[in-house]
């Protein structure tokens, strides 16, 4: 969505970062292509999804053999040229 936003953004005349900063929320290969290069958050989904599976087994009653939640410093800020 946000490479689209871009996209729009050149479409009304306007251009990134000058008039509106863009940051997108996932870190795809897309974000380094585009111009200006996407700013982004780069989501640990690996972690998250075991914070799932173990919070999931535990409900289950069983006891999971994998680690902790993800910390809040897992989470990315990726700062390229659109913010």
């Amino acid at each position: 969505m946000a490479v689209a936003l871009l996209g729009g953004i050149r479409m009304a005349g306007l251009s990134c970062p000058e008039d509106l900063a863009v940051i997108g929320v996932d870190d795809t290969p897309m974000a380094t292509l585009s111009v200006p290069a996407l700013s982004t958050i780069r989501v640990p989904l690996k972690a998250m999804a075991d914070d799932l599976v173990r919070r999931t087994l535990i409900e289950f009653g069983e006891t999971p053999s994998t680690d902790g939640p993800p910390t809040s410093d897992q989470l990315q800020v990726i700062v390229r040229q659109s913010a």
